[in-house]
C-alpha cells in the first residue's frame, strides 16, 4: 500500500505530536514532583532518540 503525501505527512506529524505530549508530561511531572515551576511559556528539549542515533531539538509550549 502506498501512502499519498498528505496521509503520510499526517502519520509523521502524528508521531512527532506524540513524542512532544511525552516529553511534556515527564517534564510537568519531574518539576511538580520536585517543586520546580517553569519560568516561561516554552522550551527547548534536546533529546537522544534511540531508533535514529541523532539528537532532536523541539520547541513547545508548556
Amino acid at each position: 500500500m502506498k501512502l499519498c503525501p498528505k496521509m503520510s505527512w499526517q502519520i509523521w506529524w502524528d508521531v512527532r505530536l506524540a513524542e512532544l505530549t511525552e516529553i511534556k508530561n515527564i517534564l510537568e511531572n519531574w518539576t511538580v514532583s520536585n517543586n520546580w515551576e517553569f519560568k516561561f511559556k516554552s522550551a527547548f528539549i534536546s533529546y537522544w532518540n534511540k531508533s535514529t542515533f541523532k539528537f532532536k531539538t523541539f520547541l513547545f509550549w508548556l
